[in-house]
């Protein structure tokens, strides 16, 4: 951490050019336990602007489903630690945003 990764990613998410590209811009800040369940709940507070209490794990994989259907996406995740926890869960987490247009990022 610390050499300005965030920063940069701030300066191209903030990009006019990337509203023009993308569908939708998310922008969401990862806990060090990389918890799938809290991830995804970020996730569409994000797309939805509403938060999702009491949602089930399936309803809340397919109501973000939902939302990146055939929309071009980029996601950020700040604050990710490579570590054991982000390497089992990732799969899991590419598996629910691979319903977005192809280029999404």
């Amino acid at each position: 951490g610390g050499i300005g990764k965030s920063t940069l990613a701030q300066y191209v998410y903030n990009d006019e050019r990337m509203r023009i590209h993308f569908d939708v811009c998310l922008w969401v800040w990862a806990t060090q336990d990389f918890e799938i369940r809290e991830m995804l709940e970020k996730i569409l507070e994000s797309l939805t602007g509403g938060r999702p209490d009491g949602y089930g794990m399936d309803l809340l994989q397919s109501q973000v489903q939902k939302q990146i259907y055939g929309k071009k996406y980029f996601l950020v995740l700040d604050n990710l630690w490579d570590n054991q926890i982000l390497h089992s869960n990732w799969a899991n987490l590419r598996q629910v945003l691979m319903f977005g247009a192809p280029g999404s990022r």
